[in-house]
This record gives C-alpha cells, sequence and structure tokens, in this order.
C-alpha cells in the first residue's frame, strides 16, 4: 500500500503504470477512493513481509532509481496487488538527501539512464533494451560533442553521463 504523494510545495507526485508497461508515468487527476496500480513510488510503502521475502525485496543490481518500478513488476508478476489509498498523505522531499553538486547530478544522470535499461532488460525484452541503449548511446553522444562546441558544460555533463551509461549497461557492466 501506498499513500498519494505531494512535494514539499504541495503539488501532486503521482505517478502510475498499466500492465505490460516498464516506465511510470505522472498523473494529475487523482481516482476517487483506494485504487489498484501496477506501479507506487517507493519513497513510502507498506508491505507485508511474506510477500517482500517471496520476492527477494531490492534487487541489489539496481543501485539507485527504478529500484521501486522493479519492485512493483516483481510483486505483481507474483500476484499481489499495489493499491494506492488517497486519504493516507505524505511529503516525499525528492532529490534531498544529498546537496546538488556536478557530481551528484553525474550519478542521477547516470543510474537513471543505466536503471531505465536494466528494467526494460529484465520485464520487457533485451533485444528492446539492446535497441534503446543504442540509441541512447547515439543521441546523448552526439549531443555531448554539439554541447562541447557550443560551450556548455553542464550540458556536455549531463548528456555524457548518459551516454556513459548506456555504453556501460551495453558492454554488460554493473551500475556500480
Amino acid at each position: 500500500m501506498a499513500p498519494l504523494l505531494e512535494n514539499s510545495a504541495g503539488r501532486l507526485e503521482l505517478s502510475l503504470m498499466g500492465p505490460y508497461e516498464h516506465t511510470h508515468h505522472a498523473v494529475h487527476t487523482v481516482p476517487e477512493g483506494p485504487f489498484c496500480t501496477w506501479f507506487t513510488t517507493g519513497a513510502v510503502w507498506l508491505a507485508k513481509m511474506d510477500a517482500w521475502r517471496r520476492i527477494g525485496g531490492f534487487d541489489e543490481a539496481i543501485f539507485l532509481y527504478n529500484d521501486d518500478a522493479d519492485l512493483c513488476l516483481r510483486l505483481c508478476g507474483a500476484g499481489f496487488h499495489l493499491l494506492v489509498i488517497p486519504e493516507s498523505r505524505g511529503t516525499h522531499e525528492g532529490g534531498m538527501s544529498v546537496p546538488d553538486t556536478p557530481y551528484v547530478r553525474w550519478l542521477k544522470d547516470w543510474h537513471q539512464t543505466w536503471s531505465h535499461l536494466f528494467l526494460l532488460d529484465r520485464h520487457g525484452s533485451p533485444e528492446a533494451a539492446a535497441r534503446q541503449g543504442w540509441s541512447l548511446l547515439w543521441r546523448h553522444g552526439a549531443k555531448t560533442l554539439l554541447y562541447i562546441l557550443l560551450l556548455r558544460p553542464k550540458k556536455v555533463r549531463g548528456n555524457l553521463a548518459k551516454a556513459s551509461a548506456a555504453w556501460a549497461f551495453l558492454q554488460g557492466r554493473p551500475s556500480h
């Protein structure tokens, strides 16, 4: 079970996904009453320990990002249901656990990309993950070169992190 989350500014933070999806999407309208879904953010959860143990808890292969999506997909695959209780509320202070430095931003961009490909590989298809990995490598590699020429170091760093993560995934390297 999960509560409805708001950010520190009081705005709704509700991301859901449907059956056979591997990417969650922001939703701006809250259904009335409790509802089942195939994804709830891992910021606040209440889970039965037998369900947690049966699926093996968090996968240590995923260091950061999409660990909650992987857990949701494995729970649903094992026959468990995910329930959001809108009457229950929580505040999600996203990104507040560490200061936002260039190194932390690199790590976030890198891990978001790598874990997205890992999730697609595990729960979608290895072929689709490889295709998307190559696409991300080429796109962010090209953007890296462009932003070098335009002298935009922040854009260079973000795109290089994403290209590097795609390359690491394609080579079969772990996230940490």
